[in-house]
């Protein structure tokens, strides 16, 4: 019974971290990431084979709620919803969460590809710059340029000087400026 509650415990550390990792700035070791995407997958089939298992609890749990859903709806929310969250907690949360942990300052020049945004906004990312050494596009592996007189400037080609912290998951910056 305690070795059951200390997994759970892990298992929920780590779900945490994750979770809270999938919303900062950190840029994924691009090698990295392609084992994590594997890893993703066969943790979305042990979930899926863990529902069918337990198809008879889904069941009377969909019968006893308040709401009534379609049994498709359920289905399709299932298919698309596993598989997008374990990714991000797997591929892009984890080695966030881990890289503060073990990462130092360094600094990085990166190479500019293309400017995601047409038109420079002050929400959550004013500038959104494409860099060539991290492109896995579904984890948001882009730089942020909050001024506006850099990212206009910037072209195809430009470099980029990213002052921040890095280690084996990848890097992290907090400062930036036009090589």
């Amino acid at each position: 019974m305690l070795f059951k509650r200390a997994i759970g415990a892990v298992i929920t550390t780590l779900i945490l971290a994750s979770f809270i990792g999938s919303f900062l700035h950190v840029l994924v070791n691009e090698r990295l990431v392609t084992i994590l995407l594997f890893v993703s997958a066969i943790v979305t089939l042990i979930l899926y084979y863990i529902a069918l298992k337990n198809r008879t609890k889904l069941t009377e749990f969909y019968k006893k709620s308040k709401r009534k859903y379609s049994a498709w709806s359920v289905i399709l929310s299932l298919l698309i919803a596993i598989p997008m969250f374990s990714t991000i907690l797997i591929a892009k949360g984890l080695p966030s969460a881990l890289h503060f942990l073990a990462s130092s300052n360094a600094s990085l020049d990166v190479s500019v590809i293309k400017k995601r945004s047409r038109s420079f906004r002050s929400k959550y990312c004013s500038g959104q710059v494409e860099v060539k050494e991290y492109q896995y596009d579904f984890l948001i592996n882009s730089v942020c340029v909050d001024n506006l007189g850099v990212w206009s400037s910037l072209k195809p080609g430009d470099r980029l000087k990213l002052i921040g912290r890095q280690s084996i998951f990848g890097f992290s910056y907090n400062k930036y400026s036009k090589s």
